[in-house]
């Protein structure tokens, strides 16, 4: 083991959270964040950050976006190890959203071999994180979301009744968390989440945390803990 509760004394670790669209996975990605000051890294915010600054990487995927073509997982990949080239990413890293096929997993396993040979310590503890929750649970969660028109800050009436933001502005769903919309989501993460798991099972990486409806963030995260903490991560 790499520390206690107490010590704070942590092994390099990368975290890859897994789990269903109102399974939490955001709110438990700030409580890692903070525990082990690595940064948490969204796909779908390197796609956004990639296209916004014009580079490269950016420019094709905004090809692929305007041709009405998929963005491969290849280049997804290859975006994803640009960003953990920075230096930020020496303790390690949390990824969200990525990858959520075998085959992604796979690239992206052999992609991090290429970039971990020349490093004289690479970073070796890694731990898949699944976030289990049901479809019901998932959707009444989502359809609980709010964010400030204003300042972009999240609240779930699920949470608590919320009439506007802090900072006194409205607060509005996303366009596309309607019901209808939300299961034809999950329908698509389900179609692949049995391989994933399966190929993360193989691996011997792969830990799951059942997120009831009752279960308070700080019930999951302390849960995640004693998951680290069994393998030695914490």
């Amino acid at each position: 083991m790499c520390g206690s509760f107490t010590s704070m004394i942590y092994c390099p670790v990368k975290i890859v959270l897994l789990g269903a669209q109102g399974s939490g996975k955001g709110t438990q990605a700030k409580y890692l964040v903070e525990e082990f000051k690595i940064p948490h890294i969204s796909t779908g915010d390197l796609f956004r950050q990639n296209v916004a600054n014009k580079t490269p990487l950016g420019l094709r995927v905004q090809e692929a976006l305007n041709s009405g073509a998929l963005i491969s997982d290849d280049l997804t990949v290859e975006m994803l190890i640009e960003r953990l080239k920075e230096p930020d990413t020496k303790n390690g890293y949390i990824l969200d959203g990525f990858p959520r096929t075998v085959n992604q997993a796979q690239l992206l396993h052999r992609a991090l071999a290429l970039l971990d040979t020349p490093n004289p310590k690479p970073v070796r503890a890694t731990i898949a994180l699944e976030i289990k929750i049901d479809d019901d649970l998932a959707i009444k969660r989502i359809l609980g979301r709010y964010n400030c028109v204003k300042c972009g800050k999240n609240y779930n009436t699920q949470l608590g009744p919320v009439d506007k933001c802090t900072c006194g502005a409205a607060l509005e769903q996303r366009a596309d968390d309607t019901e209808a919309a939300i299961r034809h989501r999950l329908a698509q993460y389900r179609s692949h989440e049995k391989a994933i798991l399966e190929y993360c099972r193989e691996q011997g990486v792969l830990v799951t945390i059942h997120a009831k409806e009752n279960d308070k963030p700080e019930q999951i995260y302390q849960s995640i803990k004693l998951a680290l903490n069994t393998r030695g991560l914490i």
